[in-house]
């Protein structure tokens, strides 16, 4: 970012790295610079979701998510994401769906248990 301010890309690399190490404020600033600079970086709405959720706000976190999916529907990560951003809004069965919508598109083991443990809580598992 330092060296390129307009690079959309760092700023969502930032926004990740804030979010990784729970600075959700900081990755929420990264992620909406990053969207400023790139309104089509669907990486950058599923950490803006991630980290309003973090944050409590779990209706922008929705809204963030959806968008996210909208822009990649093929992301387990962003699928997976908008299912917790419906799981903290007690909306199940929309979190049930986003669930299962990052089972179908990962092949990925962490993912997989995460998504899975996910389904189990909402006793959706079945």
């Amino acid at each position: 970012v330092a060296l390129d301010p307009s690079d959309a890309r760092a700023w969502v690399n930032l926004g990740w790295s804030y979010a990784e190490l729970g600075s959700h404020q900081q990755a929420v600033e990264a992620s909406q610079k990053a969207i400023g600079l790139d309104p089509g970086a669907a990486t950058a709405w599923a950490n803006l979701g991630w980290s309003y959720s973090a944050l409590g706000n779990h209706q922008q976190a929705v809204e963030a998510g959806q968008k996210a999916v909208e822009l990649d529907p093929s992301s387990a990560v962003g699928w997976n994401n908008l299912g917790e951003c419906y799981a903290y809004l007690g909306e199940h069965e929309r979190a049930t769906e986003a669930y299962r919508k990052a089972l179908s598109l990962t092949d990925d083991p962490d993912i997989t248990s995460e998504v899975e443990e996910s389904l189990k809580q909402l006793g959706a598992d079945k």
